[in-house]
């Protein structure tokens, strides 16, 4: 463990608790340690509903990582899938008075400042922001604009937030399990980095399915266009095992929770002795295909280069025929980014989106380092030139 640091990732995605251990050295290269999973009814759709058994299983899980990496764990960062996670497009125009000037980081930052206003009035907390677009005298398609002179610049600030009540909420209940919150990072984000890399520049999808709710992800050019959460609509599923089973609302309820618990047709069958394997294949597909015909109305035909889909259902293979039909060229395999080192045998799919966390740090990191290393060349040049100055004169 010697010139080693370690950090914790927790993903809460609807009623599941995911975390992993991860040791850095200093080069900056991670080595995941441990990996746990649990599932708790404290969180529903992302969100506490019950602090005391929310608490107890993140401590749960805290104890299992803390013993694996040996150490106590003091800080996490979270990845976060919530129904109430919202994308905001926010346009902020800040106009020169005293004619065209320079633009430099205080009038972006002032036009940052501008466009987020509306969330402090809505009692939101920013998850993460980016620029989408600079427009600059009416010139739009600008990426970098400092140190263009300018009349008037306007910029499009998208914008994920939470209400500010959900965030004390997970604040409280991972701080009570004896652990500080460093960092929270909604899910979409973390996809991006395990699914399509930084400069991936093709229109992606990526559908992120848990119990109850599902989350639809455009991006292009490493930028997260749209973003919108449904709840999964158990009613039609329910209806169509009542239809196909012959049997009542409860059992068909008791058969649903089997489906979700092990996706795994021999167990099913030990649960439900007297229903024949086709019948539960054909009830399998109704349910499925009904949640699938409701993702494809969200979509709207639109096409896609790639369409990734992350989540429980993704195993069953009639789920993603269905989805096939619709994408084009062809559905994408979800092959997350290459895991790093790894002391434990990670299921890749399951923990994509931690994946992405460690590589969403790695590139914040290296950002960083980056702007550090210029800093100080910068001010050792100004010293070496103020140096050079005083010996001449």
């Amino acid at each position: 463990m010697k010139n080693k640091k370690n950090t914790v990732l927790i993903e809460i995605n609807d009623n599941k608790i995911r975390g992993i251990g991860v040791l850095w050295d200093y080069a900056g290269n991670p080595e995941i340690v441990t990996a746990a999973e649990i599932e708790t009814t404290g969180l529903y759709m992302g969100r506490v509903v019950n602090v005391q058994e929310a608490s107890s299983a993140i401590a749960e899980l805290f104890s299992k990582i803390s013993s694996k990496m040996q150490s106590d764990i003091l800080g996490c960062h979270l990845i976060l899938q919530s129904n109430k996670i919202q994308l905001h497009r926010n346009n902020a125009i800040v106009a020169f008075r005293d004619g065209e000037i320079e633009i430099t980081h205080k009038q972006i930052s002032r036009a940052k400042e501008i466009a987020r206003m509306p969330m402090l009035s809505l009692d939101k907390e920013i998850l993460n922001e980016w620029v989408d677009d600079y427009i600059i005298d009416g010139q739009t398609g600008i990426e970098h604009p400092y140190g263009l002179f300018a009349h008037k610049m306007e910029l499009v600030l998208c914008i994920l937030t939470l209400d500010r009540v959900d965030i004390s909420n997970i604040r409280k209940i991972i701080e009570l399990a004896g652990c500080g919150v460093e960092s929270i990072m909604p899910i979409s984000i973390a996809d991006m980095y395990a699914f399509i890399g930084e400069n991936e520049k093709k229109l992606n999808c990526i559908i992120n399915i848990s119990k109850n709710l599902y989350s639809i992800a455009v991006y292009s050019r490493n930028k997260l266009l749209k973003f919108n959460i449904y709840e999964v609509g158990y009613g039609d599923i329910i209806d169509s095992i009542c239809e196909h089973n012959k049997c009542s609302e409860n059992r068909a309820l008791k058969f649903l929770s089997a489906l979700n618990a092990v996706n795994n047709i021999t167990t099913i069958k030990a649960h439900f002795p007297s229903v024949e394997s086709k019948k539960i294949n054909s009830i399998i597909t109704a349910c499925f295909t009904s949640l699938a015909k409701d993702i494809k109305e969200k979509l709207e035909n639109q096409k896609f280069d790639n369409i990734f889909i992350k989540g429980e259902p993704a195993n069953w293979e009639c789920f993603l025929q269905f989805l096939k039909s619709m994408a084009d060229p062809s559905l994408a395999t979800p092959t997350p980014i290459t895991i790093p080192k790894s002391q434990v045998l990670l299921p890749a799919l399951d923990f994509a989106s931690l994946l992405g966390g460690i590589q969403y740090l790695m590139t914040q990191t290296k950002k960083q380092k980056n702007h550090e290393e210029n800093r100080g060349f910068f001010r050792g040049t100004v010293y070496k030139i103020k140096r050079l100055v005083e010996e001449y004169f």
